[in-house]
């Protein structure tokens, strides 16, 4: 009995084995695959961020050209008015009572500008407007718009386009786009915070800077100097300076620094080596002992204290 419970157990100890190395066979075979895998992903991640980097661009000069189409219909407007005030002041003491047309006075005036702001104004013009109960205000235009303004002062209009812009009674814009497209500004905070289909979010600050949030977790901040930071989801971060400077740091604290001259540094706990251009290779440890290799073979050796301990040549 007691062999047989010998022979059980040994059973036992070579089928744990084989499993154990059916797992590191599994594992090595899937390093290989991940490792392909994962270099085809970052890839895609990379062509990505251009894509996304060109719809913001692309974004950014259309909501400014909008923008300043919006100024120069308010500006149109308050020249209409004035336009519009002035000629009712010359009619009503060039003209007898009664025999006063405001209507044939705009529209046949001779001026170019006040001929382009009355076509403005027939299509700006309400073709019908209904009032609810609740203080609601919907206004239809000529030109296919709807303009519906609450009692509290928020205005929402519904563009021929399908565009939606919400403003609210405390300053701040909400504009959907036909496409998915949401573009909202933070009056207070003087910020715009813009929410693409394909996920990717884009925070623009008043000093310039501007932090791109992508589906994948990877923050990507851009700085009013130039400077770019990249947080990655896995923990890693890259900054890229103006000067060309690359600083990465892994998941593990370990920095790597490439200057743009071509020579690099790495930071660990254990200490700091600098590689430069002929090879020549220096480590600093933590303990203060200097070890500097030079590319025809020479080693040198500093103590703590800087004294020289080794020069091999």
């Amino acid at each position: 009995m007691l062999h047989h419970q010998q022979s059980s157990d040994t059973c036992l100890l070579l089928k744990k084995s084989l499993q154990n190395l059916h797992k590191k066979t599994v594992l090595f075979v899937l390093s290989d695959q991940g490792k392909d895998l994962r270099q085809q992903i970052s890839s895609l991640k990379q062509k990505l961020m251009v894509r996304e980097s060109h719809w913001s661009q692309a974004h950014s000069l259309l909501q400014s050209r909008v923008e300043a189409l919006t100024r120069e219909n308010q500006e149109l407007h308050s020249r209409l008015n004035v336009n519009k005030r002035s000629h009712q002041s010359a009619g009503s003491s060039a003209l007898q009572p009664g025999s006063y047309n405001t209507r044939s006075l705009f529209y046949h005036h001779t001026d170019c500008n006040d001929t382009q702001m009355a076509s403005q104004a027939r299509k700006d013009k309400v073709q019908e407007e209904t009032r609810y109960s609740d203080g609601r205000v919907e206004r239809l235009f000529w030109n296919g718009c709807r303009v519906i303004t609450f009692r509290n002062g928020t205005k929402k209009e519904i563009g021929v386009d399908k565009s939606v812009t919400v403003t609210f009674f405390n300053g701040d814009v909400k504009r959907t786009l036909a496409d998915g497209t949401v573009i909202y500004y933070h009056c207070d905070a003087q910020t715009t915070h813009s929410t693409y289909p394909s996920g990717l979010e884009v925070v623009q600050f008043p000093n310039n800077q501007r932090e791109k949030h992508h589906p994948d977790g990877t923050r990507e901040i851009s700085f009013p100097d130039g400077t770019v930071k990249i947080l990655h989801s896995d923990g890693r971060e890259e900054s890229i300076f103006p000067d060309g400077t690359v600083v990465k740091i892994s998941q593990h604290g370990e920095k790597v620094v490439e200057f743009a001259n071509g020579q690099r540094e790495i930071h660990t706990s254990q200490y700091k080596r600098r590689m430069y251009l002929d090879g020549t290779v220096k480590t600093v440890y933590t303990n203060g002992r200097q070890e500097t290799k030079f590319s025809s073979g020479r080693v040198c050796i500093k103590n703590n204290e800087g004294i020289i301990i080794m020069d091999k040549r």
